[in-house]
């Protein structure tokens, strides 16, 4: 599946530490609005990478390509190293039809769509690839498999824990455990170790460990050596199996459909005030609460706001003459109202 980059998709690869750039592996290497293709399925676990091309596959911890991965289908194990150059044989055409051209299972290929169509008014009709060559089964690199450059491999085999492929070998077929094979079609050349160091190696199956508890064990003494203060250890629990995070490809899809929301910088204006600022503020809002309490006064003692006042009295009083004593109490409103304009306009003048 195709998705593009974007800064969930780069968190989450960063968490796993997987798909990382070189020499600094804390940091994606890829960038926003980039296209990567990863299988619908699987996971890489964290200490992966595929340091070149947009392409990912299945990978345990400690694995690395240095080429770009060709096909998704691939299922890489732990410790595997593959150089430069990795490709496939490409896929066949049916050999027991009536003929190996491509007009028997492709549609589009236009010079058989429109000769086709030219010669009986409608496009051939054709076989589907997949019911002509079935399709293959995922190409297999178990552990601590070494891929030399320019290695070419069919698809659908299995490369056995601890092989080596040969630069330039053309691989056609499985590998066994151990085996170091080269030339055109690929032949074993020999073993790395003898019969029951090989044995003794897969029974171990030291790859599910951490690297690191291995240190301080010297790699140039014998192999069986090593082996013996490895097991060592393991008896004594000084070290347990390596249980890595796994980075999931579902999920990764899942982060490119995010959406990124853009915040725009916060204006001046929005910012905390100082403290002078709320204080000048708060002097501002009691100003403003006196102005208003003068214009409520001054609008309570108007004349028509004390009439108004006598008029909802009288209303709600009506059953009892409040609408007769409202006439004597507008009389007796308007001589205090005339009384209080001519005791102000006094003041005044003094």
């Amino acid at each position: 599946m195709k998705i593009k980059v974007n800064k969930f998709v780069r968190e989450y690869l960063e968490e796993f530490n997987v798909l990382m750039s070189y020499p600094n592996g804390k940091v994606c290497r890829y960038k926003d609005d980039e296209i990567i293709n990863v299988p619908d399925t699987g996971f890489m676990e964290e200490y992966s990478t595929i340091n070149k091309g947009n392409n990912a596959c299945q990978m345990g911890s400690f694995s690395y390509s240095n080429a770009i991965i060709p096909r998704l289908d691939i299922k890489m194990g732990r410790y595997c190293s593959i150089a430069n150059g990795l490709s496939f044989i490409a896929g066949k055409h049916p050999l027991d039809t009536i003929s190996t051209s491509s007009f028997i299972y492709d549609p589009n290929f236009y010079i058989f769509k429109d000769a086709s169509i030219e010669r009986i008014k409608k496009s051939y009709t054709h076989t589907p690839y997949g019911m002509l060559i079935p399709p293959l089964p995922p190409t297999i690199f178990e552990n601590d498999v070494y891929v030399c450059t320019n290695a070419l491999l069919k698809p659908g085999i299995t490369l056995h824990t601890g092989c080596v492929v040969a630069q330039n070998a053309i691989v056609t077929k499985d590998v066994p455990p151990y085996a170091i094979v080269g030339g055109s079609p690929a032949r074993i050349l020999k073993y790395r170790f003898d019969e029951l160091t090989i044995k003794r190696l897969l029974e171990l199956k030291w790859w599910e460990y951490h690297f690191a508890d291995f240190d301080n064990i010297d790699p140039k003494k014998d192999i069986n050596y090593y082996l013996d203060e490895l097991e060592d250890r393991i008896i004594k629990r000084i070290i347990k199996p390596f249980d890595p995070k796994k980075m999931q490809f579902e999920e990764l899809i899942q982060r490119n459909k995010q959406q990124i929301l853009i915040t725009k910088p916060t204006s001046q204006s929005s910012l905390q005030p100082t403290p002078q600022e709320q204080i000048k503020l708060l002097q501002d809002k009691i100003n403003n609460l006196e102005i208003n309490y003068q214009k409520a006064l001054k609008t309570k003692n108007h004349l028509s706001y004390k009439l108004g006042e006598a008029l909802i009295r009288a209303n709600k009083n009506w059953y009892k003459g409040g609408y007769v004593k409202f006439i004597f109490e507008v009389i007796k409103i308007k001589k205090e109202h005339k009384a209080n304009i001519n005791n102000t306009q006094g003041k005044a003048y003094q």
